[in-house]
């Protein structure tokens, strides 16, 4: 399951369709179980989170410290600085990170029929050379998805 950002038109009821977790009134009766939670790096380290982006927020925390059921992508600063609070370092977790540019692991166009393309987020740099501050929108996810059905390639963005 991915979460794009935290605005409340992308989250709203997610706490009462999926299971999660980090607590265990999200937990039980017919939830949707998720394997992976794919979030950006910003959805981690955001401040002044309430409602329904408290509690993804609080999930994401929760698996990336455990090392299992997400994908992280980019790695701004501000997830370095937050993970050092936790007695974590990226290459800690690095397994779970992936950045623009690159495929998300455990997907082959060959043998699974599907890959996915990680177009954005980037970590953002200012003039001076040092990490931008971040922005739901502009540090939401974008993928492109290929998939191959016999020798047919459809990509779609």
């Amino acid at each position: 399951v991915a979460f794009t950002h935290l605005d409340n038109d992308h989250t709203c009821g997610a706490s009462e369709f999926f299971e999660l977790l980090h607590a265990a009134k999200y937990q039980g009766g017919d939830r949707v179980k998720i394997k992976e939670l794919w979030v950006p790096a910003a959805v981690l380290v955001e401040d002044g989170c309430e409602d329904e982006t408290r509690i993804l927020r609080q999930e994401a925390r929760y698996r990336l410290k455990k090392g299992e059921g997400i994908r992280v992508f980019s790695g701004p600063g501000q997830l370095t600085d937050w993970l050092a609070t936790q007695g974590l370092t990226v290459a800690d977790r690095q397994h779970l990170i992936t950045d623009a540019g690159t495929l998300i692991p455990g997907f082959n166009l060959a043998t699974d029929g599907v890959e996915f393309f990680v177009h954005s987020p980037f970590a953002s740099r200012t003039a001076g050379g040092g990490l931008a501050a971040m922005d739901r929108n502009s540090d939401a996810l974008t993928f492109q998805a290929t998939f191959m059905e016999g020798t047919r390639k459809t990509r779609m963005h």
